[in-house]
């Protein structure tokens, strides 16, 4: 049987609704709580609506294209609760949004509780006051949040405890912030679960506070997935420091892991920590402690990374502040570090010397109440053109969009360990987000935009991605000599999001430079860029990264400041299985980005730093292996971690397909001259692949970078065999090694 909660899983679900609005349903079929619990009357018959959120209400139709967002609800019929929406069908026009300021209840008419689950979709914010709930007699039941997606989910509450009891739907939207709203569909009766089981969980929750004095490195947090997201702030001296909606455990048995909070900024003051709704002896778990409960076991969950970039706990996105300077790489993320889902958004901080040994530090920028500290760059500011050095070392500065206020930037004299906010901050009002700095230097041919930027011989850009009614999405170029005050010079439309502007010399040749441009999907366009504006030398956009198995390598930056003018790129691999408790999502390995010339024109390549082979192991090896058709060839070998290096000439093959432990792991299709679907092109016919396999994550880069691919992995550690072997013809294995990585998290 199909999962509820799949694309299939949901479409049956939309039948079984079918079903019930055209009449008669058969036995066991979904029946609706009462009459508009579907909302399909195109008005609020049968609900009370109090406060504003819930006013327009409900929404006609669904208009992801009009609003611009990527995706549209799924909802059901014609009419659903969409809180962001303000389109009625009467009212308004598709595409119209109130967004997350309004607040309030939508409360229905009593009905009966006569079936088993109570089923119904739901999306929107995923805090404890943007929920789907229900009174029985004079007690609150929470039965399901959103998701922190437009998307809605098939949710079935198992409601038979209630079975022949009066109740009353309660939807709730009392956040005004970050995924403030509520999205719902189509309230049922089933005797089957129709959509994702939940439990009731009664709200016998009330407001909580303690005072404390910091004595310890750690504040943790009992984490039940799933659970409702109270608020949780920290106080310092009536200045709120932390806050965040957390999935907080009411008890120590329904916690699934331990988030924590380093608080050594603060020892030795008072600290007060508040929350609003939770159980006394949940409020109980929250305390200070020198170690977090489950450390000892980090690294060896089934599918942590051992080599790649992982954060000890809670949920990851896109690379943020990543900057070179005095031998460490800083790494900056988006992190989520009290649940494994996004939100709460705040910057996560790792260092390494080697781009492979990797120690993570204390956050940076913190998720505020109505403020989530969203993507964006770091850069070195070698000439002090901010005025903000106070020491020997040069300033480190990082740009970021503040939700609540804009694009802002802080900067470092401690050389990037810790920061100050600019008082001038926003530097950059506009609608948009995720700005990259990048100094640009003046060539003989330029014309300074300034007789400072003259004398400094070149000025700072941001390249931001950009909103526009007229143009559309895309990058915005603003300039700057101070870092403070900013002018737009330029749009370039067909982008979206996580801007990246970079030169790259061809083929090595510093008198043949080019400039590379591309978003959050990586897709690049060559081109010249005179500090203002970035022209293309071709159309459309080309293509290095490719995806499979997972929902794509995206929102990837580079490294500023690199020692040799080094490119070096990291990307978020989004739902790649690379999670489970007590971490989500994962990063690619450091990849090395060169230009060079094709046949088919100027292409950008992909490689595996070499810092790599700092931790290679043992090798074993084959050469000069006829691979007869319908054959193959073996290497024995062993470990789970590996960086797996064949060279092969396809000669009569139609097919050659690449295995590890007798699955066929890689397919090169010589007809159609690709990898996995991925483009390669052969080089006097023949083809070399280069794989790193960590836990989780497969990396392929195939004829020295042309392409990669990243692909989930369900790895065991227990590789025995990689093998080879030809289709439609016989081939040949000119060089096979595999060599294993000595890595540990």
């Amino acid at each position: 049987m199909k999962s509820p909660n799949t694309p299939a899983g949901r479409t049956l679900l939309a039948t079984a609704f079918a079903l019930n609005l055209a009449g008669s349903p058969a036995f066991g079929a979904p029946e609706l709580l009462f009459e508009n619990s579907d909302f399909e009357s195109g008005t609020l018959k049968n609900w009370t609506v109090e406060g504003e959120a819930f006013q327009t209400q409900p929404t006609k139709g669904d208009n992801p294209k009009e609003r611009g967002h990527p995706h549209g609800s799924e909802h059901q019929g014609d009419f659903w609760i969409g809180g962001y929406e303000a389109y009625t069908g009467k009212v308004g026009k598709p595409g119209d949004t109130r967004g997350d300021g309004p607040t309030g209840k939508l409360i229905s008419t009593s009905f009966k509780i006569e079936k088993k689950f109570l089923n119904f979709l739901v999306g929107g914010g995923s805090h404890l006051q943007t929920s789907v709930g229900l009174l029985v007699d004079g007690k609150s039941w929470h039965l399901s949040s959103g998701f922190a997606d437009e998307k809605m989910k098939a949710v079935s509450a198992d409601v038979s405890r209630f079975k022949g009891q009066s109740a009353k739907l309660v939807l709730l939207d009392e956040v005004s912030g970050s995924w403030g709203h509520l999205n719902a569909d189509h309230f049922t009766g089933s005797d089957e679960a129709l959509g994702t089981v939940v439990e009731p969980r009664e709200i016998n929750v009330k407001e909580q506070s303690r005072e404390f004095v910091v004595e310890k490195q750690y504040l943790i947090y009992p984490i039940q997935n799933g659970a409702p997201q109270p608020e949780v702030s920290l106080s310092v001296e009536g200045k709120v420091v932390r806050f965040y909606n957390a999935e907080l455990a009411l008890s120590q048995e329904q916690t699934d892991w331990w988030a924590f909070e380093d608080l050594s900024e603060f020892k030795g003051k008072k600290v007060i920590l508040k929350v609003p709704s939770l159980t006394d002896e949940g409020f109980a778990l929250i305390r200070q402690s020198d170690v977090v409960p489950g450390q000892d076991d980090w690294g060896t969950e089934p599918f942590r990374p051992q080599f790649h970039i992982s954060q000890q706990v809670g949920w990851i996105n896109d690379p943020n502040g990543m900057v070179y300077y005095e031998g460490k790489w800083h790494f900056f993320f988006q992190h989520n570090p009290v649940g494994l889902k996004w939100g709460n958004m705040t910057w996560g901080h790792m260092v390494s010397e080697d781009l492979v040994n990797w120690t993570q530090l204390p956050n940076q920028l913190h998720h505020r109440k109505g403020d989530a500290m969203f993507s964006g760059g770091a850069a070195v500011d070698w000439k002090n053109t901010g005025a903000w050095k106070t020491g020997d070392k040069d300033v480190v500065f990082i740009t970021w969009t503040s939700t609540g206020r804009g694009e802002c930037i802080a900067y470092s004299n401690d050389g990037g360990f810790t920061f100050t906010e600019y008082e001038g901050n926003p530097i950059i009002r506009h609608q948009g987000r995720d700005p990259k700095p990048v100094w640009y230097v003046y060539g003989d041919e330029d014309k300074p935009i300034s007789d400072r930027a003259a004398e400094l011989g070149g000025h700072w850009v941001i390249a931001v991605y950009n909103e526009d009614l007229k143009v559309g999405q895309n990058i915005a170029i603003h300039t700057s000599t101070n870092l403070k005050e900013w002018e737009l010079q330029s749009k370039l439309p067909g982008y979206f999001e996580c801007a990246e502007l970079f030169p790259l010399p061809v083929d090595g040749n510093e008198e043949d430079t080019r400039w590379i441009i591309y978003a959050a999907d990586a897709d690049y366009a060559i081109g010249s860029f005179d500090g203002r504006t970035f022209k293309p030398e071709h159309e459309g956009k080309y293509k290095l990264h490719h995806s499979r198995g997972f929902n794509g390598y995206y929102a990837s930056q580079l490294f500023s400041d690199a020692p040799g003018d080094r490119r070096i790129q990291i990307g978020w691999l989004r739902d790649l299985n690379a999670g489970g408790i007590p971490f989500s999502q994962g990063f690619s390995f450091p990849t090395e980005l060169t230009l060079r010339k094709t046949a088919k024109g100027v292409r950008m390549f992909g490689n595996p730093v070499g810092e790599l082979e700092k931790i290679h192991g043992e090798t074993s090896s084959l050469s000069g292996k006829t691979l007869k058709q319908g054959a193959s060839v073996r290497l024995t070998t062993s470990g789970g971690l590996l960086d797996v290096s064949a060279e092969l000439k396809t000669g009569g093959a139609n097919r050659i397909s690449i295995g590890i432990d007798g699955n066929k792991s890689f397919v090169y299709d010589a007809q159609a001259a690709t990898l996995d679907g991925a483009p390669v092109t052969l080089i006097d016919g023949a083809l070399k692949v280069r794989i790193l396999i960590d836990r989780g994550i497969i990396e392929v880069f195939a004829n020295d970078g042309e392409a990669v691919i990243t692909s989930s992995y369900a790895n065991d550690l227990e590789i025995d065999t990689i093998e080879i072997s030809a289709e439609g013809g016989d081939a040949e294995l000119v060089k096979l090694e595999v060599t294993r990585l000595e890595a540990k998290h």
